[in-house]
């Protein structure tokens, strides 16, 4: 038996990661070709995904799953960063209370743009994925260009956007709200918040409150234990294989740091137990996160983009 990060303990043949220990079968190489957004592929948070697996879900739109296509599921012994995600650095809480997380909510602000526009394609959300990592739902802030939606509509480009993601569902598809023009600034709040509970799995409502067009209710899913607050970064052009760092330190956001505020997760009643955990994959530039205030009802955790 191996006892795995989160301390969960897992029973399979595991290796030694940058981002911590993962069943050898999930380990790959990843192409330099196959990082790039093409005709085919697109980067979308948690890594590469086949555009055609990549669905827009319109304001009012019930989400109705496809067929599940075999092998697109991923599962763990453990919650983790998915396998092919270029998370840089992130804090982590999990729940062992036994009673399922309601809600949890996260503030932060629209940082400035990167000093550099490039190639650079940056995530940062707050989300919850369940005990086997076979999914996260997450409101996600993006600076950068992910191509066209479904619809034909290239809502992304070198400035900031947000949406709410699942990746991947049930059905192994990745779905998300359009994505919505935000300012450097602008105050955000993430929140996923528990709707319903049963027999076919938990429902959730995943969205940035007061921001039009980003409410993504999810499909019964397993029960979301593992809470996250995470800054992911790709190049979307070049030889790169994750994990990996952005190429220059001026394509992160022109700011010393980020703060993920007012963190609050609910239980069966507010404030449960247990601790943030910080992970820092990648720190070529001196990135780090640091939980500046352990809490569940008022946490913070800072990214720091420099030393």
């Amino acid at each position: 038996m191996v006892a795995s990060q989160n301390g969960v303990p897992g029973s399979e043949d595991m290796a030694p990661t940058p981002g911590g220990e993962r069943p050898r079968r999930e380990v790959h190489l990843q192409r330099a070709e196959d990082a790039a957004v093409d005709g085919d592929w697109v980067i979308a948070p948690g890594g590469r995904r086949l555009r055609s697996h990549v669905h827009l879900v319109q304001p009012g739109q019930v989400l109705v799953l496809r067929e599940p296509a075999p092998g697109l599921l991923r599962r763990r012994p453990h919650p983790g960063p998915p396998p092919v995600a270029n998370w840089i650095v992130y804090a982590g809480w999990l729940n062992t209370t036994g009673k399922p997380v309601s809600s949890l909510l996260t503030t932060w602000t629209v940082p400035p743009p990167p000093t550099l526009v490039a190639n650079q394609l940056i995530y940062l959300f707050n989300g919850i994925e369940p005990g086997d990592a076979s999914t996260i739902v997450q409101p996600v802030l993006q600076w950068g260009d992910s191509g066209t939606d479904e619809d034909g509509v290239n809502r992304t480009g070198p400035f900031w956007t947000a949406a709410s993601w699942i990746v991947p569902a049930p059905d192994g598809q990745t779905y998300h709200t359009p994505h919505v023009r935000v300012q450097p600034g602008d105050r955000l709040v993430g929140s996923v918040v528990l709707t319903n509970s049963g027999a076919e799995g938990f429902t959730y409502n995943c969205q940035f409150e007061g921001l039009a067009g980003t409410l993504l209710p999810t499909p019964p899913v397993p029960e979301l234990l593992w809470c996250v607050e995470t800054l992911e970064a790709y190049e979307l052009v070049g030889q790169h294989q994750v994990p990996y760092d952005l190429d220059k330190a001026s394509e992160y956001p022109g700011t010393a740091s980020i703060a993920f505020q007012n963190i609050a997760i609910v239980t069966d009643a507010p404030g449960p137990a247990g601790a943030w955990v910080k992970e820092n994959i990648v720190t070529a530039f001196g990135e780090h996160a640091e939980v500046t205030a352990d809490s569940t009802t008022n946490g913070t955790v800072t990214i720091f983009l420099q030393r």
